[in-house]
């Protein structure tokens, strides 16, 4: 029996144009509110969460077992957080309540090589529900922070990322 062949692994280079090193997000919400204005938050950490649900037909293969033959998607939840650092503004936003908010929202990734005004990396704008989640931290010797969670509440598919290496002012979108 000949020895298998095993073919050679493709390259994969790791560019540094193709790199991010976030340190900062910006997040504009727009309420749905008629005449709402946005508000703008800054912060140094955001975390983004993905969580699918699939169904699988398993059928038995000539051996007699099951093997999975068709795996589809039926669920999806794309949910993104972050501490905000200026209680005025979470309390501006929700009115002093802790309510849900339907709402526009729009992110951007700031690396520290972007230049002034630009950034790497930008979502699309999409439909979200925007909520205060976690626990909000006063006192202790720190600053005041807290957190917020939004849901994409986008109809079909997942919220799209738009990246650009290099960028220059004329070419990024604008945080």
């Amino acid at each position: 029996m000949p020895e298998p062949k095993i073919p050679a692994y493709p390259a994969a280079p790791i560019e540094r144009k193709d790199t991010a090193f976030s340190v900062k997000s910006i997040i504009q919400i727009t309420p749905e509110d008629n005449g709402a204005a946005a508000t703008v938050f800054a912060t140094d950490e955001l975390t983004m969460s993905v969580k699918n649900e699939t169904k699988t037909l398993e059928f038995p293969g000539e051996d007699g077992v099951l093997t999975v033959i068709r795996k589809e998607q039926t669920k999806r939840e794309e949910t993104y957080a972050f501490k905000a650092k200026n209680p005025a503004k979470v309390m501006a936003l929700f009115g002093g309540t802790n309510k849900l908010i339907d709402a526009k929202v729009r992110i951007w990734r700031l690396d520290p090589k972007d230049a002034p005004g630009t950034c790497r990396a930008a979502s699309e704008e999409f439909p979200a529900s925007v909520e205060i989640d976690g626990d909000t931290k006063a006192g202790g010797g720190d600053f005041e922070s807290w957190g917020i969670k939004l849901t994409s509440l986008k109809p079909s598919g997942a919220v799209e990322w738009y990246w650009q290496p290099a960028l220059t002012p004329a070419t990024s979108p604008a945080p």
